[in-house]
């Protein structure tokens, strides 16, 4: 991983979070216009407005979250899509992170990507991220939907061996056992039945506490004090770390973590390594044996992707300056201190 520098001016773009931070957006993840996914190597909150079954489209649109990024951008941008990836896309200073939250905006005109993209760490404390689990309990459901699915047809196709045996038919150990041939977590594969492995994987299921259906609650995918806690960062001009790793993305890496429960972390893994697609029951996730799902890492420098640090000393948020409008950065001491907590809360 380069370590990132402080080379192009950031005024160019401060209003991407600072004079003109992103729109509130907070809606209900109950709404039609946000649909959960759990992908192969990823999890997903589709904004998709024209899926919503509000008669009013422009309303629908204007509720739903976006960024104003200038410097070409031609102002607000919509969200299009929130993806978290196991582990992360990115290392800074070397580190690499559980998990990387990840924020998509995309330009119809220029088809140019803006992602906002913040690391996921554990929680000194463990304290859990009670906004993050809204969107927890919405992935919950898809995994459990597919669950449900699947151990209905476990249940019927039980049933017609057993009526096969009873008929004095041959029964079929191919629809009986589906071993394991790449566990996720990095156990042997014991050779069990799939019924029992499901059943055991869904004791083990993390749940929302107390039962209670976080998702029907307000979410904002910006939420500034439990998920994007800072409004500076390390930007560069890259590439989907993906294949077909097209260049045509304006990466924001925000300098302080999100930060979650190791029960929180557990289930991320979990929804996302042990999911099963629902029309062949087969699992989909990609990490075996701890393997990320993503291209291996290149390094980025200042000349060829444009790589540059954005601080207090180049915007201060609207909080600040509406306490002193005449102050508009920070000084360089200032700056400096800013620099050191922000390292700090990433490599801590």
């Amino acid at each position: 991983a380069a370590k990132l520098t402080h080379s192009l001016p950031c005024s160019m773009i401060l209003s991407i979070y600072s004079r003109s931070p992103p729109q509130a957006g907070r809606t209900s993840l109950q709404s039609d216009a946000v649909v959960p996914q759990i992908l192969p190597n990823k999890l997903r909150l589709v904004y998709d407005p024209y899926a919503s079954s509000d008669a009013d489209i422009n309303a629908t649109i204007a509720a739903l979250p976006a960024s104003d990024f200038p410097h070409g951008w031609g102002g607000r941008i919509d969200l299009k899509h929130v993806d978290v990836h196991v582990p992360s896309q990115h290392k800074v200073e070397g580190k690499e992170f559980p998990a990387e939250y990840q924020l998509w905006h995309l330009h119809p005109r220029r088809r140019r990507a803006a992602v906002v993209s913040i690391m996921v760490d554990v929680h000194p404390q463990g304290n859990t991220n009670h906004h993050f689990n809204k969107a927890l309990a919405e992935w919950q459901k898809v995994w459990e939907d597919s669950f449900d699915g699947c151990r209905r047809r476990r249940r019927r196709r039980r049933m017609r061996r057993r009526r096969r045996a009873a008929s004095g038919g041959e029964d079929s150990l191919d629809d009986d056992i589906d071993r394991h041939t790449g566990n996720p977590f990095g156990a042997p594969s014991t050779g069990r039945r799939e019924e029992d492995d499901a059943e055991e994987e869904t004791d083990a299921a993390p749940r929302t506490p107390e039962g209670r259906d976080l998702s029907s609650d307000s979410w904002n995918p910006y939420d500034k004090n439990e998920i994007m806690r800072s409004i500076h960062f390390y930007g560069y001009s890259g590439s989907l770390t993906e294949p077909p790793c097209s260049d045509f993305v304006e990466w924001h890496i925000m300098d302080k973590p999100m930060l979650v429960s190791p029960d929180q972390l557990r289930h991320l893994r979990y929804l996302l390594f042990l999911y099963r697609d629902p029309v062949s029951c087969e699992r989909t996730g990609v990490h075996y044996e701890g393997a990320a799902a993503r291209r291996p890492l290149r390094t980025v420098s200042d000349l060829e992707h444009g790589v540059h640090r954005c601080t207090c000393h180049d915007f201060l948020s609207d909080e600040v300056r509406r306490a002193d409008v005449n102050v508009t950065r920070c000084t360089k001491t200032e700056e400096q201190d800013d620099l050191r907590e922000s390292l700090d809360a990433l490599l801590s």
